[in-house]
């Protein structure tokens, strides 16, 4: 008797081999996705003095937060901010992150954060990338993970529910219209 086994490969961080809904391996497979084609939110705003350390660069933990604001503006762009993901039973606690500092924001300065999204279909994946706005220079970059959990039960979810994708799929479409317009 032979066993039905179904493989699930996306462009996504992992792939399973599954057995009657039970993971059996996972492994790395990472795809690179045209960052013209994905979804991506900018925000600017003037660097805080309270962000800032008595040298008055920018404190290295806060370029963590600035992540955190370009991340709730694409998140809100998407339709699916942090109140939806709570409306809707999930939740996405931070995995990883990491971040490559370039130059130093100061006090007084712009800066611009870019959020990219990169993953949407097994977890939530960022990039980031931080501007002085008034230079151009690029300060830092950076990605943040998070996994999908439901709220109620707290098991992660090995793919992203749909409420959140569709939302995402409906962008990518209108982005891919719009594009083939021009």
């Amino acid at each position: 008797m032979s066993e039905k086994r179904t493989v699930v490969f996306t462009s996504s961080i992992s792939a399973f081999c599954c057995r009657n809904g039970r993971a059996i391996f996972c492994y790395n497979v990472r795809m690179k996705r045209d960052k013209s084609k994905l979804l991506s939110s900018e925000i600017e705003f003037s660097v805080d003095f309270n962000d800032c350390d008595p040298m008055k660069i920018v404190w290295h933990g806060n370029y963590i937060n600035y992540f955190e604001r370009a991340r709730c503006a694409l998140l809100s762009k998407i339709g699916y901010d942090y109140l939806e993901m709570e409306k809707s039973g999930y939740l996405f606690p931070v995995a990883q992150v990491r971040a490559k500092y370039v130059r130093s924001l100061r006090f007084g300065d712009v800066c611009r954060a870019r959020a990219i999204l990169t993953e949407w279909e097994n977890m939530l994946e960022m990039e980031f990338e931080l501007y002085n706005a008034k230079t151009g220079e690029l300060t830092t970059k950076g990605t943040v993970s998070q996994i999908c959990v439901d709220a109620k039960t707290g098991e992660t979810q090995i793919v992203c529910p749909a409420c959140f994708t569709d939302k995402v799929q409906k962008l990518l479409e209108e982005k891919s219209k719009d594009s083939q317009v021009l």
